[in-house]
């Protein structure tokens, strides 16, 4: 009876019920010494588990229901299902191994020291999936566009997969991410699946390393459509793992306040970056892909830099910038 509320009053009142057929409520509280008020509630838990139902014969009366035709065939049901689980559960660990066999045998080998070209969307997905099905310790990715919701959507069973095997998930994106809602949201549901997540104001490329051992690199950083290379190389992986270390050990843990570089500088990392890529010669619209904003946000962050440091258009700022340290290496262009 551990299964029914009441514990082991419950079971008392079973058998007083089944040693007293056509008992009434009054009678057996009498007989178990309880308050009928009290007895009422654990004789209606019994006639709602099928083992105790109202007497045909005497008004108020009770009667008990064997236990083999409620609880024996509810246990027989379950049984059964439980057959069919496990026999389910069969059927698809055979079709994982099939079908992991076929695709293995439909995926050409690579030469661990190739440079494979992924000519496409559809490609690069494809080998991702097979490296993320492979991956045991962890994942690491620089996101340097936003991604849409379709792919969004798409990546959520793989991070669960990944979550589930206990892999380890980093991801550095842009800042700019975190303004847009559905991407914010998207990122705190990565979150609360265990994906640690930190934010630069600008990426070098779109990139994924498996294990530390391999690695897809995008052909472009801000448009994933033009396709990517597979990189097995150990020594090149072993580049793009430093990359991705340093990239990681300055960026910003997502859900915290972003903070400058420069101490002395009263920029934001985001508006350094416009301001280092600017200096660069780069126009607006590369600005704009490259820290993943609209092209009118980067040209407002460039109006309300020029307010901030007192410049009097872009030229001047860059000097200052250049003449505060602010640039790094960067040299303004005219």
């Amino acid at each position: 009876m551990s299964g029914v509320t009441g514990g082991r009053w419950q079971a008392d009142v079973y058998a007083a019920v089944a040693a007293r057929p056509n008992a009434s409520t009054a009678d057996l509280a009498a007989r178990l010494g309880r308050p009928e008020a009290e007895l009422r509630p654990l004789l209606d838990q019994l006639r709602a588990r099928g083992l105790a139902v109202e007497s045909q014969v005497v008004p108020g009366g009770w009667r008990a229901v064997h236990p083999s035709l409620t609880i024996g065939q509810d246990l027989a049901t379950r049984e059964r299902d439980l057959q069919d689980h496990l026999a389910g559960l069969a059927a698809l660990r055979h079709d994982l191994r099939e079908l992991t066999q076929l695709y293995s045998e439909a995926t050409p080998d690579v030469d661990p020291d190739a440079v494979v070209p992924l000519p496409d969307r559809d490609a690069v997905l494809m080998r991702i999936d097979q490296l993320v099905a492979d991956a045991r310790v962890e994942v690491a990715s620089f996101v340097s566009s936003k991604p849409s919701v379709r792919a969004i959507t798409e990546s959520r069973p793989l991070d669960e997969l990944l979550a589930q095997r206990g892999v380890a998930m980093r991801t550095i994106g842009l800042e700019a991410f975190v303004r847009d809602p559905a991407m914010a949201r998207a990122l705190r549901e990565s979150a609360a699946m265990g994906v640690r997540t930190r934010l630069a104001p600008t990426l070098p490329t779109r990139m994924l390393v498996v294990d530390g051992r391999e690695a897809v690199v995008a052909n472009n950083a801000v448009e994933p459509g033009r396709g990517a290379i597979h990189v097995r190389n150990p020594a090149v992986v072993a580049l793009l793992v430093d990359l991705f270390e340093r990239y990681w050990a300055t960026a910003t843990p997502f859900g915290e306040p972003v903070a400058s570089p420069h101490l002395d500088s009263p920029l934001t990392p985001t508006e350094l970056a416009v301001l280092r890529l600017l200096a660069l010669g780069h126009k607006d619209e590369a600005v704009a892909r490259a820290t993943g904003q609209s092209v009118r946000t980067v040209r407002r962050i460039v109006a309300g830099t020029c307010e901030k440091v007192g410049a009097k258009g872009r030229f001047d700022l860059a000097l200052r910038a250049a003449a505060n340290g602010w640039l790094g290496d960067c040299r303004p262009r005219p």
